[in-house]
């Protein structure tokens, strides 16, 4: 399956919430915020042997939890009572960071990134091979 760029538009927000975070936020943050998560993510997804050399990717699995966590973490930094904290997004928010540590620690299952095309494979498994050494009664010490 193909990695895909995640975007703020992606995460869910209300037109009422994207309003607020750009009155209340200083500019760019919202977007730090996604760096940060896609980063995180990325990062516990290496640990399973899957990573896209492309930074912003995510794989389709993993789109919903990121969205979860962004939109939770958005929230967190509005003044008080402004954000839309309900108990759904506070679950959605615990099951996706419950999801990146077992991504992490190789429990859960992604999709491995699609080759570019004219490559024969984004991932591949280094082979070592020497020949075998063979002893005889010569070549021992002592003999």
């Amino acid at each position: 399956m193909n990695w895909t760029l995640f975007t703020l538009a992606e995460c869910g927000l209300s037109a009422k919430e994207r309003e607020v975070i750009g009155r209340s936020l200083p500019a760019g943050r919202d977007q730090k915020v996604l760096d940060g998560v896609l980063a995180r993510m990325r990062t516990a997804a290496a640990h399973s042997g899957a990573i896209d050399p492309v930074d912003g990717t995510l794989p389709p699995e993993l789109r919903n939890d990121a969205a979860a966590i962004v939109r939770h973490l958005l929230a967190l930094e509005l003044p008080s009572g402004i954000g839309n904290h309900d108990e759904a997004r506070e679950k959605a928010f615990e099951r996706a960071m419950d999801m990146v540590k077992d991504l992490a620690a190789g429990r859960v299952p992604i999709s491995r990134p699609a080759a570019p095309e004219g490559v024969p494979g984004s991932l591949f498994s280094p082979r070592f091979s020497a020949r075998a050494q063979r002893f005889d009664a010569a070549s021992q010490e002592g003999a």
